[in-house]
């Protein structure tokens, strides 16, 4: 018998303009990188309860439908505590299951098998092998998690990338409290910018990768606690890949996914640690800003045309959907944000700092919400007053500093 469909997940009640505007103006104020921010926390509280209302009502329809295995799922989800209920529903491939693929009954099992490791965890042993849903624990049948201190990280828990061996416990390695992922199940599926599913990295190229990676974490928080907890909280799962055909560096995020960031090729000399500080920040907004469209989207009207239309990034150059252009204005205001407090505090070289500052600044000399010409119609009008709030604010930012502003008046001469 299929399960509920997509379509009868609970919504939230949609949030009114002000409501977005000042969820906006919590976010933005977050990306000044000076204030605690414990808003942007409750957020994410938010999000994991939203999300466990919404398994609740669906495991409890599949379990009237007599769906196979639903029982067994609703019994493992409400044995867990809290905390380790928190993990189940942090990890970013529940928020998949539970959003975009309910439909596939497959979604009901893999759910109840991830409450069931966080059960072996605390003790009670899985009579077959479980993955947790962050993929940071792996137990053999017959094991607990008394037995994890013989698994993948070493004592010290700081560059160890061991081999996964299926007979034995795994513990994936950390940066703060994000799980570094690249052996589980769900980092082998993620699938990289070519359309086909990208390489696991060797365990010696996953260990150069954590070291680079703890360097720029140092980065980051040396800038301050603000933006290293918006970091930890932006981002639950790390995800490492190959992609070794273009060597190119970089990451990505996805909406359905909330909090999964995917880093290729961070073990390459390209990857350098600047580049990889601005990775961290870049996709711990996209998490943030995801959290909070999933009750009040960016775009509110859709239709065929506008999913056709195309806005040129002042940053790359890239004709991007109308989206991902009103996400690229959020990433690039923290960067330039970031790189900017970089600079004021001298926690980097000018040759580290500088070139990532100037990148980022340079796309706000121009009219950003004039660049959606027709398409504004259908952004929510709070997005687009923050928008221009950010523009005004690094426009301004970049007057108190003359080099800066030379730079953003060569690039809206079109020198740069």
């Amino acid at each position: 018998m299929p399960g509920p469909k997509e379509g009868d997940v609970e919504k939230r009640p949609p949030r009114t303009g002000d409501d977005l505007g000042a969820s906006l103006g919590e976010l933005v104020g977050a990306l000044d990188w000076r204030a605690d921010r414990r808003a942007i926390g409750d957020a994410r509280v938010g999000c994991l309860a939203w999300l466990y209302r919404a398994c609740r009502d669906l495991v409890g329809r599949a379990v009237a439908a007599r769906v196979p295995g639903a029982e067994r799922t609703a019994e493992a989800i409400e044995a867990l505590p809290e905390r380790a209920r928190a993990r189940l529903f942090v990890a970013p491939e529940t928020a998949y299951r539970v959003i975009a693929r309910w439909s596939d009954v497959r979604s009901l099992l893999w759910l109840g098998e991830a409450a069931e490791a966080e059960l072996a965890i605390l003790g009670t042993p899985a009579s077959e092998p479980r993955w947790t849903a962050l993929g940071d624990r792996y137990l053999p049948a017959g094991v607990s998690g008394a037995d994890l201190e013989s698994g993948g990280v070493d004592a010290a828990g700081i560059d160890a990338a061991a081999e996964f061996d299926p007979t034995r416990p795994y513990a994936a390695p950390t940066l703060g409290s994000i799980v570094v992922d690249y052996v589980s199940p769900q980092a082998l599926a993620v699938r990289g910018p070519n359309g086909f599913v990208d390489g696991a990295p060797s365990c010696a190229a996953a260990r150069t990768a954590l070291r680079k990676l703890r360097a720029a974490e140092h980065l980051i928080a040396g800038v301050g606690e603000g933006v290293a907890s918006f970091v930890d909280r932006g981002i639950a799962t790390l995800v490492l890949r190959s992609e070794r055909a273009s060597g190119a560096i970089g990451s990505s995020s996805m909406p359905e996914y909330l909090g999964r960031a995917v880093c290729w090729n961070a073990d390459l000399p390209a990857a350098d640690i600047g580049e990889l500080a601005g990775q961290l920040v870049h996709e711990a907004i996209h998490g943030h800003a995801y959290r909070l469209e999933l009750d009040a989207p960016f775009v509110v009207e859709s239709d065929g045309a506008l999913d056709r239309l195309r806005v040129t990034s002042p940053w790359s150059g890239r004709a991007l959907p109308v989206h991902s252009y009103l996400h690229a204005c959020f990433v690039w205001y923290g960067l330039a944000s970031f790189w900017l407090a970089v600079v004021e505090r001298q926690h980097a070289p000018p040759e580290t700092a500088f070139p990532h500052l100037v990148r980022a600044a340079r796309g706000f000399a121009v009219d950003l919400v004039d660049r959606l010409g027709g398409a504004r119609v259908a952004v929510a009008p709070p997005v687009l007053e923050t928008i221009a709030f950010m523009e005004r604010s690094m426009r301004a930012a970049s007057a108190r500093s003359g080099w800066l502003a030379s730079a953003l008046c060569d690039t809206a001469s079109g020198t740069a």
